[in-house]
C-alpha cells in the first residue's frame, strides 16, 4: 500500500477506465493515481491562478470538483471562479469556461459542482445552474437560485435540482 500526500480538507474525486483522480482544496493541486502509485501531480501549490506550459507548474485556487472524459479531467476551480481542463496526454491546462479576473461577467462564480453528459458539462456556482459545452462555448443559465444543494442529469439529459427545502 502506497501513501498519498496528507490532505486536510476538500477532496473530490473521480476515475476513468485506468485512472483515479482527485484534487485537493488545501494543497491546491491535481493528483492522478494509477494502480497503487501516484503518477501524476498537476498544479504548483500556490493559491492563485496562473497557466504554465508545464502543467505541474499551473496554479489553482481551491480546486474542488471533478469529472474525467477521456484522457482529460474537468475541474470546478472555485476559488479562480472557472472550470478547467487538464489534458493528460497534452500535459497542460486549459480555461474552459469563466475567467478569475473577470468573474461577473465571465458568468461562473465559485463553481461547485460538475456534471458531464454527452458532450455537456453542467456546472453548480453561487448564482444557479448553467450548461456549457467541453469546449467551453454556447453558455446558459439552466436555473437561476442562490439556494441549490446539488445538481444530477440521468442518460436522458433530464437534469434533477435539489433545492433547500425541496426538489
Amino acid at each position: 500500500m502506497k501513501y498519498l500526500p496528507s490532505v486536510e480538507k476538500g477532496i473530490k474525486s473521480c476515475a476513468n477506465n485506468t485512472s483515479l483522480f482527485f484534487t485537493s482544496e488545501s494543497s491546491n493541486r491535481i493528483f492522478k493515481i494509477n494502480g497503487n502509485s501516484l503518477d501524476t501531480v498537476v498544479g504548483d501549490g500556490k493559491s492563485r491562478f496562473s497557466v504554465s506550459s508545464d502543467y505541474k507548474k499551473s496554479s489553482f485556487k481551491r480546486p474542488g470538483d471533478i469529472v474525467a472524459v477521456g484522457k482529460k479531467v474537468y475541474i470546478a476551480d472555485t476559488g479562480n471562479n472557472c472550470i478547467r481542463s487538464v489534458d493528460f496526454k497534452e500535459k497542460r491546462v486549459m480555461v474552459v469556461s469563466g475567467s478569475p479576473s473577470s468573474a461577473p461577467k465571465a458568468g461562473v462564480i465559485s463553481p461547485s459542482k460538475l456534471l458531464i453528459n454527452k458532450g455537456m458539462i453542467l456546472m453548480l456556482d453561487k448564482e444557479g445552474v448553467q450548461a456549457v459545452n467541453l469546449l467551453g462555448e454556447g453558455r446558459t443559465s439552466v436555473y437561476k437560485s442562490e439556494a441549490i444543494d446539488s445538481i444530477e442529469i440521468d442518460s436522458q439529459r433530464n437534469i434533477y435540482i435539489m433545492e433547500q427545502g425541496g426538489i
